[in-house]
């Protein structure tokens, strides 16, 4: 059956021979093929690092210059921040000095003279007051009138009340800022709408405002937000423009309306528009400050275009990048030319080159050490070829003896193993249906005790109807007719039984409702006794090819185990569910009890031989084994186990033929 053998006679010279022939030309091709294979590779290793190195170069310039444009509006909004800080701390400070001046002539003039004398005085000091390049003065209100005291820039206005005055979009604001102001030890900031003096028009303007007690007066000061504002934007644009990184590298700041407001380098385009220019420079940026703005107005982005190099007065090609400053109308952008990057590649490009050369020539020695080894191991194997030869077909010989002994043995060994293996089989059948037979004693006996107890109380009433002169004809008829009856159902339970345990040698067709029902029947004393309910759903029955009885002794091995379950952990009102439904073209057969789940660890073990978890004399480990075993391998089918939070499922599918 097994007759290999090894090639018995080998011819050592012609294989000698051919050794060396084979292995010199092995060696020379591998060491070219090798040679080839790694010249190449660096090769094409470095047109590729150089490409990946120039990708990296342009993509961390990318970033250096959204970075510079981002350092830039980061300048813009400290600048921005520090405007309005710069106006309550200035408005603050003109208003603490003038606080400070009346505080003075109060102390002196009210010794002397009356308070009368002493207002007069503080007003004609404080009406001479002017700051902030005319803008700024300082006014007096009447804290309870609401009475102008001092407003230099309109002397018209002194006497009359402020309460009633609105801003040019109706806003009332002296109304809350008086009453506000009163109650405060310190002074108060205000918000609101006034005349420009150089101008005539109202504009945003933040004031400082601090109570007089002495003659109930509010004192203030303030300045223009717009105003303040521009003078900081101008004084950081001009900061801006001065700014520079490397040799090329500056900012350039528009307006989204085309307005280019600085481009260093390029002083003639300042002030300029790109849509209404008709100077050459202008004509020249007008594309490119177009399309930088529509990037910047998308969130940010990157354009390329030539434009003028300041180090060499030549147009060039150049990457920028620009961003929106929204808080100030303003566009701003950053560039590096791209001559500048390919400088910066040559230079990596010629460090790869002069790496890879060295590789090359270390490469070279290998190869050349390479051969030499080789051609020395050549030799040395050459020498001892001849002997290693000998004992190889020597080994080889010894080989064979040993194979045909293996060939004569091998079928008698398999035959007792699969002998073994089937008995094996056999005894674990045996003691599965052993352990069923158990069950089913002990269910016999939950059957046949209520019948018999009937059968007990007809037989003891004969003594006391003779006693009583009722022992006629009839009355005997009637009772040996029930006890008859009575018994006939205590045989018909055990052929019930009997059959159960009679394997089926054939497949043959049968319900699986039906077989379900009688693997119930079997149990429902038992169940019954320990008021465990078992609760058949069945959607759809389905008539299958296979062994009825096996079938039935399955389901009647999950059902103990459900039971044993319930009982073992104290389960109230216990229940088994058994669903019989269709999944497309599979039946399947659900069967849900709440015994209290089965535990991880365990429930991958659960169809092993032997394997239990009920103590040693309560179970033999075989029961979900064997029905496993009669689903999968003799029907066909497949059987799941799931298990959840008190809860446990075995599902048995079988698809439909």
């Amino acid at each position: 059956m097994f007759g290999i053998k090894f090639l018995p006679n080998i011819k050592e010279d012609s294989i000698f021979k051919s050794y060396f022939v084979v292995v010199i030309f092995l060696i020379t091709f591998v060491i070219a093929a090798l040679g080839y294979f790694i010249v190449e590779k660096e090769r094409l290793h470095s047109q590729n690092e150089i490409k990946k190195r120039e990708q990296e170069l342009i993509a961390a310039k990318k970033e250096l210059i959204k970075s510079e444009v981002k350092r830039v509006k980061q300048y813009l909004e400290i600048e921005r921040q520090n405007a309005r800080k710069g106006i309550m701390s200035s408005t603050k400070e003109q208003t603490e000095n003038a606080y400070s001046l009346i505080e003075s002539i109060y102390a002196n003039e009210s010794k002397e003279n009356s308070k009368k004398h002493a207002k007069e005085e503080i007003i004609s000091t404080l009406r001479k007051l002017k700051f902030f390049s005319g803008r700024g003065y300082i006014f007096i209100i009447n804290a309870s009138s609401g009475v102008w005291e001092l407003m230099p820039l309109d002397n018209m206005k002194e006497g009359k009340s402020i309460l009633e005055y609105k801003d040019n979009i109706g806003n009332n604001i002296f109304s809350e800022a008086l009453q506000k102001v009163t109650k405060q030890q310190n002074g108060v900031f205000v918000n609101y709408r006034w005349y420009v003096p150089t101008t005539n028009k109202i504009s945003p303007k933040t004031s400082y405002l601090k109570y007089f007690k002495p003659f109930d007066w509010v004192v203030g000061a303030g300045d223009y937000d717009e105003i303040v504002e521009e003078l900081i934007k101008q004084r950081a644009i001009s900061n801006i423009s001065q700014m520079r990184f490397g040799a090329d590298g500056y900012a350039s700041i528009f307006q989204p309306d085309g307005k280019i407001v600085v481009v260093p380098g390029v002083d003639s385009l300042s002030g300029e528009n790109i849509h209404k220019t008709t100077t050459a420079a202008g004509q020249k940026a007008k594309d490119i400050v177009d399309t930088l703005i529509r990037q910047a107005q998308k969130g940010g982005g990157f354009y390329r275009y030539d434009w003028i190099k300041p180090s060499s007065g030549q147009d060039s090609p150049k990457i920028a990048y620009a961003e929106e400053f929204k808080e100030w109308g303003l566009v701003v952008a950053s560039g590096i030319y791209m001559d500048d990057i390919a400088k910066e590649v040559a230079v990596q490009k010629k460090h790869i080159q002069e790496d890879n050369a060295e590789k090359l020539i270390i490469v070279l020695y290998i190869f050349i050490v390479a051969v030499a080894f080789a051609i020395l191991l050549l030799f040395v194997v050459s020498i001892s070829f001849e002997k290693i030869l000998r004992y190889y077909k020597a080994s080889l010989k010894q080989r064979n003896i040993e194979l045909e002994e293996l060939n004569r043995t091998l079928e008698s060994k398999i035959a007792v193993e699969v002998a073994k293996s089937e008995q094996r089989q056999h005894i674990i059948v045996r003691q599965s249906r052993l352990a069923a037979m158990g069950e089913m004693i002990g269910n016999i006996a939950h059957h046949w005790r209520q019948p018999l107890n009937a059968v007990s109380i007809i037989v003891q009433d004969f003594p006391s109807a003779k006693a009583y002169g009722e022992l006629d004809d009839k009355y005997i008829e009637t009772n040996v007719l029930k006890a008859t009856t009575i018994i006939n159902e205590l045989s018909k339970t055990l052929d019930n039984f009997r059959n159960f345990f009679a394997p089926n040698r054939d497949k043959e067709k049968f319900s699986i409702a039906a077989m379900i029902d009688h693997a119930i029947k079997l149990l429902s004393a038992s169940f019954e006794n320990e008021k465990i309910k078992i609760e058949t759903i069945i959607e759809e029955d389905a008539v299958i090819n296979g062994y009825p009885n096996e079938f039935a002794q399955v389901i009647l091995n999950i059902l103990l185990n459900s039971k044993d379950a319930i009982i073992l952990n104290a389960v109230k009102d216990g229940i088994v569910k058994i669903r019989v439904f269709r999944v497309d073209g599979s039946i399947k057969i659900e069967l849900l009890d709440n015994g209290g789940g089965i535990a991880p660890d365990v429930i991958n073990k659960i169809f092993e031989p032997y394997f239990t978890t009920k103590y040693k004399s309560n179970g033999t480990g075989l029961g979900l084994y064997m029905s496993k075993s009669i689903i999968e391998e003799s029907m066909g089918g497949k059987i799941d186990i799931e298990s959840g939070k008190g809860w446990a499922k075995v599902t048995i599918t079988f698809i439909k033929e």
